[in-house]
This record gives structure tokens, C-alpha cells and sequence, in this order.
């Protein structure tokens, strides 16, 4: 399919395809379904890279076969709002995801000098305590919990010493906290909530724009493409049945109107 739209768009002079994103994102789809069909159907599903592959493979599936519900008619005016709110968002989860890693980066150089904590574990701490809440002050300053036995030889959990990081994981743990986890967490609810509002106020302008890309797409796909070849073989080959008296049809077309965002102020 992505190489049928690249010809057609070849053979239409449309050489400012080349600098559409959608154009490498769609054939980065292709080889990634490729390479999922490739270990599942020929290598065998053993090894861990394999298996990833077939994953996101069958995680594509479920998704394409929810995103192509768009055009249904009692479920688009329901999940257009959606899928655009999420999009407009974009800029503020490329906020939240500069300021993680900047988190990450900083934390990654406080404990440099552990061993364990390896940049992929700074992420996933600065992750879990940004994005969750969850967080465990010790494993921060990546010190372990002491164990004592009592008087009766039961071993109880007793607070570690502070170690040398004690100070500087505590004031990355708060600024942390108040920055991200409060402040940018709460601001991308209401920001997904404000979006979404207004997506469902032009729904219905959503609904015709979606119903006309997909008329287009379909009209320059590759399984269109074959049946109006199959249909030129047919005439051609005189398979098709007693035409009537042929009546002149006019062109249709389809125009969509949707309003500016400052029509809508």
C-alpha cells in the first residue's frame, strides 16, 4: 500500500510527498509489519527480539482496526474528540517528556558513583516518582535496608544511615515532586479536558473531514486500483451483461466546509 501511494504520487507530479512526515512514518509501519510477519511466519518465536517484534506487530492490529472505526457513523462523532484532543497535546507532552529527561540527566549525575544506577535506572526512578507518585527515598540514595534480628532472633527492617547523597537526592526528590508530579500532571488533565471540549463542540465539522480523507485514501489505494483494472478487463473482454440505454452522469463531488479556529471565537 505505501509503495502504490508512493507511485501514484509520483506519477502525479507531487514531488512534495518527500518531505511529508506521513510518508516515513507510514513506511516505517511497513517495515515493522513486515519484520512482524517475517518472525512469526519464518523464525521462530524463541528469541526475546523476535517476540517484540510480533508484539508490536499485534499491538499495530488492535490499533489500526480501532482507528479505522472512525468512519463508522454512530461511533465517529464519539471518537474523533478523542483522538484529536490526544493529538493537540502534543506540545505539552514534549514539555513534560523535556523536563523528565532533564530530571533523568541530573539524578543520572548524583548517583554516578553507584554502580547500579545506571542511566536506564535513573529514568525509570525519575519515571515512577514524576509520572506515578511512586517513589522509595532510600532507593533514591540507593541505599538498602538494614535487617537486625530482635531479642527473640526475628530479623526487623531498620532505616539505613543517611549516605553521601542524602541532601542532594532530597532536594532533586522535591523539586521533582512540586514540578512535575503536581504542577505538570494537573496542567495535562486540564489540558486533555480543554482539548476535548472543544473537539466536541466542531465534532460534526471532525466527522465530514474524516469521512472525506477516507474517501480519498480509498480512492487512490491499491485495492481500488485493481478493481478498476479488473473492470477495464472485464469490459474489454466483453464479460459484462446487456448494458441499457445508457443515460449520461454527471461528475459527483464531495465539498467540505470546516470553520477556522477564528470563526469559532
Amino acid at each position: 500500500e505505501e509503495v502504490w501511494s508512493l507511485c501514484d504520487a509520483l506519477r502525479c507530479q507531487r514531488y512534495d510527498v518527500f518531505w511529508s512526515m506521513s510518508l516515513y512514518a507510514d513506511w516505517l509501519t511497513m517495515i515493522s509489519n513486515f519484520a512482524g510477519v517475517y518472525c512469526l511466519v519464518v523464525l521462530e518465536p524463541s528469541n526475546a527480539l523476535h517476540r517484540s517484534f510480533i508484539a508490536a506487530y499485534v499491538a499495530r492490529l488492535w490499533l489500526s482496526a480501532l482507528y479505522i472505526l472512525r468512519g463508522l457513523e454512530h461511533l465517529s462523532s464519539k471518537m474523533l474528540p478523542v483522538i484529536f484532543a490526544v493529538k493537540e497535546t502534543g506540545v505539552f507532552v514534549l514539555v513534560v517528556t523535556t523536563c523528565l529527561l532533564a530530571a533523568t540527566h541530573a539524578y543520572y549525575i548524583i548517583g554516578r558513583n553507584s554502580k547500579i544506577n545506571t542511566l536506564y535506572m535513573s529514568f525509570a526512578k525519575t519515571f515512577r516518582l514524576g509520572i506515578l507518585g511512586d517513589f522509595d527515598l532510600y532507593e533514591l540514595e540507593t541505599v538498602d535496608t538494614v535487617y537486625r534480628p530482635d531479642p527473640e532472633g526475628v530479623l526487623e527492617p531498620e532505616d539505613p544511615s543517611p549516605g553521601p547523597d542524602y541532601i542532594p537526592v532530597h532536594v532533586f526528590f522535591y523539586f521533582l515532586v512540586a514540578g512535575v508530579t503536581i504542577v505538570l500532571m494537573n496542567l495535562m488533565i486540564g489540558v486533555l479536558g480543554a482539548n476535548f471540549e472543544s473537539n466536541e463542540k466542531k465534532a460534526n465539522v471532525l466527522v465530514i473531514r474524516e469521512r472525506a480523507h477516507l474517501l480519498a485514501w480509498l480512492r487512490r489505494s491499491l485495492p481500488y486500483a485493481v478493481w478498476r483494472f479488473m473492470k477495464r478487463c472485464c469490459k474489454r473482454c466483453g464479460c459484462k451483461r446487456k448494458e441499457q440505454p445508457e443515460e449520461k452522469e454527471e461528475d459527483q463531488w464531495l465539498f467540505v466546509v470546516s470553520r477556522c479556529k477564528a470563526d469559532e471565537q
